[in-house]
């Protein structure tokens, strides 16, 4: 995080002091993950042992509250430049699975559904905690005086839990935001995000890329 902050300090640093715009937006999201897949596995790895095993997973929605800080009124006309936090709970609904997967009294196998219960009875859990660091950059849209579409794009890293390290995330957003007065605003978006494949840390098991679609609502200062 803390790098972060430093590139958007840095960024402005090019930019006439007194023309810029410092911007915050506290956000309520529903975050909505695709259904995750896993690469097959085979092996033993910390008292399970598994077969040619691959897994498909779906996730509940989460809805979490988040923000973004940035800067406005750049050189570059309609540009600006955000740092967005964000941390969802991804839980676990329901997965399948192909090939087997064993403790040594419970196996798992087969083409039925495989609930959180029955992952837990063999010591796994898929739930996990996602923190989105990203710093994005934006094109306004000058539709009026107090409607202004938007477009952005992406770039940071997911720290998940239970996984080996952050992961390289893009992602693509599409809003817009509705001025109140001058200084504060009400808004929308969806985004789009990419999280590059994780690996769980205890099992060695291999994430194929996550896709997470997450709904914003927004309001917004402008100092």
């Amino acid at each position: 995080m803390k790098f972060i902050f430093q590139l958007v300090i840095l960024l402005s640093f090019g930019f006439h002091a007194s023309a810029i715009t410092t911007y915050f937006e506290g956000h309520y999201n529903n975050v909505s993950p695709d259904t995750v897949t896993t690469e097959s596995k085979t092996g033993t790895f910390s008292g399970l042992t598994f077969s040619t095993n691959n897994n498909t997973l779906t996730h509940e929605d989460d809805s979490v509250f988040g923000f973004e800080l940035g800067i406005d009124n750049l050189k570059i006309p309609n540009i600006r430049i955000g740092f967005s936090y964000l941390k969802p709970h991804i839980k676990l609904k329901s997965s399948t699975i192909n090939g087997s997967v064993t403790n040594g009294s419970t196996t798992l196998s087969g083409a039925g559904i495989i609930t959180p219960a029955d992952w837990a009875s063999i010591g796994i859990s898929f739930d996990n905690d996602i923190e989105l660091r990203m710093l994005n950059l934006y094109y306004d849209f000058d539709y009026n005086e107090k409607f202004k579409p938007f477009l952005g794009f992406g770039v940071g890293y997911a720290d998940i839990q239970n996984t080996d390290g952050s992961e390289l995330t893009t992602s693509f957003t599409g809003g817009a935001k509705y001025y109140l007065n001058e200084t504060s605003y009400l808004g929308a978006k969806i985004n789009w995000a990419s999280i590059s494949g994780p690996t769980d840390k205890l099992f060695g098991i291999k994430y194929n890329d996550i896709d997470v679609f997450t709904s914003t609502l927004l309001i917004g200062f402008e100092f």
